[in-house]
């Protein structure tokens, strides 16, 4: 596939099952399986913060309530 190129998803491709197939593969040495991004703020005037939250496999699979 061609470095920038979109690929469309299959809704075989969507299911929950293969979704935890896919990040549960070819698991990090560290033991990370996923990475979870949100932005945080306390009101509507005050700056943004970012907040990374790491999954391990068991905390992955309570978050999706697989």
């Amino acid at each position: 596939m061609n470095e920038g190129a979109l690929k469309k998803k299959t809704k075989k491709n969507l299911t929950i099952d293969h979704v935890r197939e896919v990040f549960l593969r070819n698991k990090a040495p560290s033991g990370v399986v996923a990475v979870f991004m949100r932005y945080t703020s306390m009101s509507s005037t005050e700056e943004s913060n970012v907040v990374f939250e790491y999954f391990n496999e068991k905390e992955f699979c309570k978050f999706f309530m697989l």
